[in-house]
């Protein structure tokens, strides 16, 4: 079964989980809040819930533990049997002593309750990456919004048949259920079988000091809760003065139930467009948002309904937007940092809010008796306020977890990986599968099949019989006599007036030397030659590089030159040829700029040219981006970091990824690259996550289509014919007869085979024919 097969048997198990799950938290909550109320005063209520929390912590330190040890997908299942267990015992013990068991049930779902959905949730942050889990996460929690609907009506209609006792049962079973189904989602997700014991994991307290970004979450949790408390406690107050114990079950069915349909419409029509628009930080923030709003509501309008509607809209919101944004707040973290910790957060930290929050409401009962209620509200508004604010600080730490979990399943760094010989050489013999000495050959034999002969070079102006002089009198003038040997047209007079002159090339010869770029003999002694005097030439050399008439070699090569020098008007240059027309200009451009920035770092790039530079390259369209290719195969000095390795994802992508490391962080930006490139799901969508945080908007929408479904691939040998053939095919620079050249490709004799030898050898043979030729010399 396939990754994608997989992902959809996962989030259907889960979706069917959910629902179970929601359905009986709701019906509980229902039958809880209705059989406590029935057997005691609301008054105890502030206690009940402090007993509650103590439990909880007891239970979430216990689970953490084992969750560390066995993973969430090996302990939730007994936690689900456990709490249908409890169930039954408490219907047991109904039977005798119902006070009893209404404190009993209240305090065990309560705490045990909160834990059980924490659990379902760490499988599901387990079973997807980030990526594929904000595609799934809004169809799962619409599965739970659903159960909630179920589970509202169950015990409206059932409640007005069955006794509460009973009801306990329905509950037990519907945890058998789910029992079956969190088991299913650990077998149809292959990720559940590479989950292993952690072992010297640190405790989760300490993961959570090391951690800013969980401290961050866990104080959201507990500012949520603490109003959460206060406002629930009103509600319940003022239902209980509103309602006689009969008609309470049906009231809180009735109420649930409505809850659970407005979250569904939310749920289905709102949440994945929160998530899109506003982000996680964002659609988090609802929850606080709406709480505000709704404190200074019911602080002016009396009366239970105005509670009934700020209780309504706060758990509608808490169980739709917060939820989806709340649970992905996770996905980016590794199990190291997730499994200790995520429990201890969602019920330690709820249940420490819910302590907080009704030790507020009793000492308001002690000091207050006749304004609880405006001193709760106010309570509320205020803490709802603090969370707003503490919500802002998740965006970054999001992106910043996601980061860190690159950097775990990453390979390890290696700054000198993009630039040692062997990847050098790997990246020349893998380039596309463009062997560069065999395509030099195949355009040479083009050449002399025209009639061209060894020294003409195209769209490079011939130097005329007078300039030559190769045999000429003497001048007396060294520049002159040197610029005669430059126009010789003879690589050894070139080669020999280059090393004459070794970094101090006078600035006469300077304009004639770039011009010697064009040729491929030469233009590595020029590469070294000019190089040094970068800083000195930088007008023409960024005239060479801008200017659409100069030979194309000399300008895809220019580059390679302004990538060491260090100035204000080099970058310029650099940033204007990333619009150039030609892809092999833009490229070298952008390794050159690469270059400055890491050595350089204090020169400003124009961050919204690199952006635009970027969204140009990705809306060129697909056959464009996939056909790029590149004529100086070869890497040198020059290379950045996105380019190397023996797997490749492609000229283009390698291009705009190394543009954007000029203005986003380097480090994980590498790591997405790279994580794109491997065959793990998991780290594949934390690549894609983190791309989707970091990327503007505008430049996601054009790239995601390349980046969605980018698989990297083997490079594979290719005999000469085909090779010629897909540059034909692709390569529009070259201004050249298709036909002839696939004649001289099929025509490949003597000056193939002589074209495959290595370049210092072929230079011998030459010196030594011509000294042959001249004994006297």
């Amino acid at each position: 079964m396939g990754a994608s097969a997989q992902n959809r048997a996962a989030a259907a198990a889960a979706t069917m989980v959910a629902a179970g799950l929601i359905a009986q938290q709701v019906a509980g909550k229902a039958v809880r809040d209705a059989f406590f109320l029935s057997n005691w005063p609301a008054e105890n209520l502030p206690m009940v819930m402090v007993a509650s929390s103590v439990l909880s912590v007891v239970i979430v330190l216990a689970f953490t533990r084992y969750v560390v040890r066995h993973s969430p997908a090996r302990v939730v299942p007994w936690l689900f049997g456990a709490h249908a267990a409890l169930y039954v015992g408490e219907y047991f013990l109904a039977q005798q002593q119902p006070a009893t068991a209404a404190v009993a049930v209240y305090v065990h779902s309560t705490a045990l309750g909160a834990t059980v959905v924490s659990g379902f949730w760490s499988v599901i942050n387990e079973a997807f990456d980030p990526h594929t889990a904000k595609r799934v996460i809004s169809r799962i929690a619409g599965g739970a919004t659903a159960g909630g609907m179920i589970g509202g009506l169950l015990a409206w209609q059932l409640g007005q048949y069955v006794d509460l006792p009973t009801m306990l049962i329905i509950l037990a079973i519907i945890n058998v259920g789910a029992t079956v189904g969190v088991a299913r989602i650990s077998a149809a997700h292959n990720r559940t079988a590479k989950l292993r014991a952690i072992t010297d994991q640190p405790s989760g307290l300490k993961v959570m000091r090391d951690v800013p970004y969980l401290r961050h979450v866990a104080v959201l949790v507990i500012t949520a809760t603490m109003v959460e408390a206060c406002i629930d406690y009103v509600f319940k107050a003022e239902a209980k003065a509103a309602f006689d114990a009969a008609a309470l079950i049906s009231f809180f069915a009735i109420f649930h139930t409505v809850i659970a349909t407005s979250t569904f419409v939310l749920q289905t029509t709102v949440a994945r467009r929160s998530l899109h628009k506003l982000g996680l930080a964002g659609t988090v923030a609802t929850l606080p948002a709406t709480n505000v709003i709704g404190a200074v509501v019911a602080l002016f309008l009396p009366g239970v309904w105005p509670l009934v509607a700020l209780r309504g809209s706060s758990m509608t919101v808490e169980n739709s937007l917060y939820r989806s944004g709340y649970e992905l707040l996770y996905t980016p973290l590794v199990a190291a940092q997730k499994r200790p910790t995520k429990t201890i957060i969602d019920v330690g930290a709820d249940r420490l809010g819910s302590t907080l929050g009704s030790g507020l409401a009793l000492a308001l009962i002690w000091l207050a008796p006749d304004h609880v209620r405006p001193a709760l509200l106010l309570s509320a508004f205020g803490l709802a306020i603090l969370a707003l604010l503490i919500s802002g600080f998740l965006h970054r730490g999001y992106i910043s977890a996601l980061a860190d979990s690159l950097r775990a399943g990453a390979v390890e760094l290696d700054v000198t990986e993009a630039r040692d010989a062997t990847t050098r050489q790997t990246l020349a013999d893998t380039a596309m599968a463009l062997d560069r000495e065999k395509l030099l050959a195949q355009i040479k034999e083009l050449r002399e099949h025209q009639g061209a002969t060894d020294s003409e070079l195209p769209a490079v102006q011939q130097p005329d019989a007078d300039d030559a002089a190769p045999s000429g009198p003497r001048t007396g003038d060294p520049i002159a006599e040197a610029l005669a040997e430059l126009r010789s047209g003879e690589y050894e007079r070139i080669r020999a007036a280059l090393k004459k002159y070794k970094s101090n090339l006078p600035r006469e010869l300077v304009p004639r030397t770039i011009e010697l770029l064009a040729r491929d003999d030469v233009h590595s002694l020029v590469l070294r030659m000019l190089r040094p005097l970068a800083g000195r030439h930088v007008g023409q050399l960024c005239d060479a590089l801008l200017d659409p008439d100069v030979d194309f070699a000399i300008r895809r090569r220019v580059p390679r030159i302004l990538g060491y020098c260090y100035g204000e008007r080099c970058v310029d240059g650099l940033l204007a040829g990333l619009f150039d027309s030609r892809f092999e200009v833009r490229y070298r451009c952008g390794l050159a700029l690469n270059r400055i920035s890491q050595r350089a770092p204090e020169l400003e790039i124009e961050r919204q040219a690199i952006f635009e530079a970027a969204k140009r390259e990705a809306e060129r369209g697909e056959h464009v981006w996939r056909s790029q290719k590149l004529l100086d195969a070869s890497l040198d000095e020059g290379s950045g970091p996105f380019v190397g390795g023996e797997l490749s994802v492609g000229h283009s992508l390698e291009h705009v990824f190394t543009i954007l490391s000029l203005v986003l962080e380097r480090e994980p930006l590498l790591l997405a690259y790279r994580a794109l490139a491997t065959d793990d799901p998991g780290l594949r969508g934390t690549g894609l996550e983190y791309l989707e945080n970091v990327l503007p908007a505008d430049i996601r929408r054009a790239l995601w289509p390349y980046l969605d479904d980018q698989r990297v691939t083997k490079s594979s040998t290719r005999d000469r014919d085909d090779v010629v053939r897909e540059l034909l095919s692709s390569m529009s620079s070259m201004a050249i007869d298709v036909d002839a050249v696939r004649k001289a490709a099929a025509n490949h004799g003597r000056e193939a085979r002589r074209a495959e030898q290595p370049e210092a050898k072929r230079a011998k043979a030459k010196k030594a024919k011509a000294k042959k030729a001249n004994p006297g010399d």
